[in-house]
């Protein structure tokens, strides 16, 4: 009996583990966020709290027994089949709404969660959860079960549980804890009825439910931004939207983005005749555009117009002027750094069996009280993107945390499910790109979620905790990249002469040590995820040893100009034990 239940607890974990990567949506707003939507765009129109039964609760049902507790209200499944527990409330069903709901379970048995759109036929929908951790969503018809979606995310069998139904325009968003698990387009809901779903006598104790609309109020135009490239260059900071040109003919890049999505982007030029353009890419945070510049005279003004999908519309303006010739002044580069030969004797992986690649992305552009950043996201996304295509990562396997997203509560939350999940033959990648902060007094260095207040440390997340949670964590690799000011104060090892990839590893991976790091200009990478991206991108070999990558990013910024920022690698000392994570090619 024992050896099955732990057969069973690591084929649970497994497939939570593939859940929560593939639901988890990494984009810069999307309503699968559950804090995306400000909290002044909810209007509740109903909240239950069960402290009586004013509202006229039936709980004479045949197939259940409900009565109202000091604790909620306690309802019990008297039959094996699925049923419905619910009222109707006067809600617009085709305009944005949120339902959710919190109970526990009393008896660990069966299923039980949000019951939505039931008509007195049996007809909706029903979002279930078992305590064991398994979710499902069921659409009933004519007393017919369609199961649209089932899997895994870890709840509480022996206390509170808060399900939560979200329609933002043409979707709906399912949460478990306040945890995005699902996507699904919406369909026709035949009722406005909301209560509980429970399945195979299932007896919980219901202490919440409420019913919002939510109306989304965004006044704000989406960013727009010209990339530079090797033919133009920006004057002065005093003038941002001002260019020089060393071509007659160019191509100019561009991008533009807004938190709730651009729908469309006009370019023209002074005299308002439209310029050909072409979308280079839709990323997950804009769109990347182009178009082909004549010069024509000293100077060209152009004008792109950007509108968001709730009609806001941003028109900027840029003057692209030629650059006169100058006379070659001849610089005479400085004297770098050699970059030490490698005297680390590395031995590979015996074993046949295929790790698990797992990587973390936490990146963060808007903050709420700190400057914000340009390219935080974006890097995230780029270093996301060049393992998924080379390496042995699949999409599945990521988990992304941005903007909003990362709160203090979040970032530990995540640690801690790590920390279950993880096992001795899985490797982990952190990647953050953020804020950093260095307390001159306590040396002590932080992570600065999104939330955070300025010169409040308490907000933050120190290296201590961070060191902690590395320990705890059970990957047999653990490698942390850090693209913030003063990271490297988390590093205190030293790296052996002998590597070994069987040997657990704990590496930190830094931008910079105790100083200020460059964003680099909006809608490009930063320097260090530059360099990052360039090395895994240009691998040519089988593999790519972690340490090997460190030395070819260290050697990349300290020959590029303009660069002050020098990278940093070590192993985390007391919990490294020599191993080196290696990157490997997909087969």
């Amino acid at each position: 009996m024992d050896i099955f239940f732990i057969k069973l607890s690591r084929l649970l974990l497994s497939l939570f583990m593939l859940s929560i990567f593939t639901d988890v949506i990494a984009q810069k707003w999307t309503p699968q966020h559950y804090t995306g939507i400000s909290p002044e765009n909810f209007k509740e129109i109903f909240h239950e709290r069960f402290e009586d039964n004013e509202r006229s609760w039936n709980s004479e049902q045949f197939s259940f027994n409900a009565r109202f507790e000091d604790r909620g209200l306690e309802i019990k499944s008297l039959i094996e089949l699925p049923n419905h527990y619910s009222r109707v409330y006067d809600f617009n069903k085709n305009k944005n709404f949120q339902i959710s709901t919190t109970f526990s379970f009393e008896k660990a048995v069966g299923k039980a969660g949000l019951a939505f759109g039931m008509d007195q036929n049996g007809n909706g929908y029903m979002f279930l959860i078992a305590p064991e951790g398994r979710y499902e969503l069921i659409k009933l018809v004519n007393g017919t079960q369609e199961v649209l979606k089932e899997s895994i995310y870890p709840v509480s069998a022996d206390g509170n549980n808060e399900l939560t139904l979200r329609k933002v325009d043409e979707g709906w968003y399912f949460f478990i804890n306040k945890n995005g698990v699902l996507h699904f387009e919406a369909q026709y809901m035949p009722s406005t009825a909301v209560g509980w779903a429970m399945v195979k006598r299932a007896n919980i104790l219901a202490s919440d439910l409420v019913v919002q609309n939510i109306e989304v109020s965004d006044t704000k135009g989406p960013i727009i931004s010209i990339l530079s490239s090797g033919d133009i260059e920006k004057r002065g900071k005093q003038q941002n939207n001002v260019f020089l040109c060393s071509k007659n003919s160019l191509t100019v890049l561009g991008y533009t983005g807004d938190q709730y999505g651009v729908k469309e982007i006009y370019i023209e030029s002074a005299d308002h005749h439209q310029i050909d353009h072409a979308i280079v890419e839709n990323t997950r945070d804009g769109i990347r555009f182009r178009f082909n510049l004549n010069l024509q005279k000293d100077s060209t003004l152009i004008f792109v117009n950007s509108i968001d999908n709730y009609d806001n519309a941003t028109m900027s303006h840029f003057t692209f002027v030629q650059k006169k010739a100058e006379p070659q002044v001849v610089e005479v580069a400085p004297v770098m750094p050699a970059i030490p030969e490698d005297e680390t004797t590395f031995y590979p992986s015996e074993s046949n069996q295929k790790s698990r690649n797992v990587a973390v992305f936490i990146g963060i552009n808007d903050y709420k009280y700190w400057d914000k950043l340009n390219n935080a996201v974006y890097d995230c996304n780029t270093i996301a993107d060049v393992l998924a295509e080379r390496y042995q990562f699949d999409r599945e396997n990521m988990i992304k945390l941005y903007n909003a997203d990362v709160t203090r509560q979040n970032i530990m939350d995540m640690f801690d499910s790590l920390q279950k999940v993880l096992g001795r033959n899985d490797n982990l990648i952190l990647y953050y790109a953020g804020h950093g902060h260095y307390n001159d007094d306590s040396k002590f260095g932080y992570w600065v979620p999104s939330e955070a207040r300025m010169e409040k440390p308490s907000d933050y997340i120190s290296n201590n905790d961070i060191k902690a949670y590395l320990g705890a964590i059970q990957s047999r690799h653990t490698l942390v990249i850090a693209d913030a000011c003063f990271a490297g104060s988390l590093m205190r090892g030293e790296a052996s002469k002998e590597l070994r990839e069987d040997a657990l590893s704990r590496w930190v991976f830094t931008s910079g040590d105790l100083e200020n790091v460059d964003d680099g200009p909006a809608g490009q990478n930063s320097p260090f995820a530059t360099a990052v991206a360039r090395v895994l991108k240009n691998n040519n070999k089988d593999f790519l040893r972690a340490d090997d990558m460190f030395k070819q990013v260290q050697k990349i910024m300290a020959t590029s100009p303009n660069v002050q920022q020098r990278p940093k690698a070590k192993p985390i000392k007391d919990i490294d034990q020599g191993g080196i994570f290696v990157f490997r090619k997909k087969e």
